[in-house]
């Protein structure tokens, strides 16, 4: 257990005094909290639970669902950190290999990532989830050939899950195929009809030059999810193309004040120099 958990669960005894909850009892209340996003209650009934009984043997699960609680408010390092420990403890557990793999995503640390999810390839090739981050972060990092291979063992494990329809999506955009991409994500959409969805698909119409498609997803999309930036910078994209270049001015201003970068939304900008 590293220093920074063995002094934090050092000061958390001294605080809960003699609560009277056992080991189970923490756990589920960190169950509870986990299930409804209340991730620094989480991390206070786990670090309890981890205090409780120290030497349990199946503290590591519990160690890694801390990971998680700190990962989900920022915390990454710690996060890491809990995690690696978690890894260490018992290497060939496929959910807290991933958990890690989804820290280290997260810090921009992708040959890490993708080394976790290949020793979990290595122990068994039937894994749909590891394999299905490792095409990805494939294609995340330039490596098309490596994905569409991966793509293609997806599409014959799990042909109708909608992974496998986002990882050949993600794969048809990459290469510029948008056309392709477009009734994969109606196919995702029939299933999750959420703005994340809408948006790739109103950006795939975009570049097909579909304007009408594209306006009634971006509409579906801001309904679903009015802070998300991508979605009026794709709106003020469809306004200069309607030669409406006020419109498109002021969603480019409102995408910068969601937080895109103004370098992507400049062109759209009035009197931009």
């Amino acid at each position: 257990m590293h220093r920074s958990l063995l002094t934090t669960l050092i000061a958390i005894a001294a605080a809960l005094g003699c609560a009277g909850q056992t080991r189970l009892d923490y756990a589920a209340d960190a169950d509870k909290a986990m299930a409804e996003s209340r991730w620094a209650d989480a991390e206070t009934a786990l670090l309890a639970a981890l205090h409780s009984e120290p030497a349990n043997p199946t503290n590591v699960m519990l160690v890694s669902n801390l990971g998680m609680a700190q990962f989900y408010q920022g915390k990454d390092e710690e996060a890491l950190a809990n995690l690696t420990d978690a890894v260490n403890i018992s290497p060939r557990s496929v959910s807290i290999r991933e958990n890690r793999a989804q820290v280290l995503t997260s810090l921009g640390r992708f040959e890490e990532a993708d080394a976790d999810y290949l020793t979990l390839l290595a122990a068994d090739s039937t894994l749909y989830e590891p394999r299905f981050y490792h095409a990805m972060l494939a294609l995340r990092t330039g490596q098309p050939e490596t994905a569409r291979t991966e793509i293609e063992r997806l599409e014959t494990m799990a042909p109708d899950r909608d992974e496998t329809r986002i990882a050949r999506a993600t794969y048809c955009v990459s290469l510029g195929d948008y056309a392709a991409a477009i009734p994969l994500y109606t196919r995702i959409i029939e299933n999750r009809p959420e703005a994340e969805y809408y948006g790739q698909r109103a950006f795939c119409r975009l570049m097909t030059q579909d304007l009408h498609g594209a306006s009634e997803d971006i509409g579906e999309a801001i309904t679903l999810d009015p802070t998300d930036p991508d979605l009026y910078l794709y709106r003020a994209v469809l306004r200069k193309l309607q030669y409406r270049p006020v419109d498109a001015d002021e969603d480019a201003r409102r995408a910068i004040a969601h937080g895109i970068d103004p370098k992507r939304a400049a062109p759209l900008l009035l009197n931009s120099k």
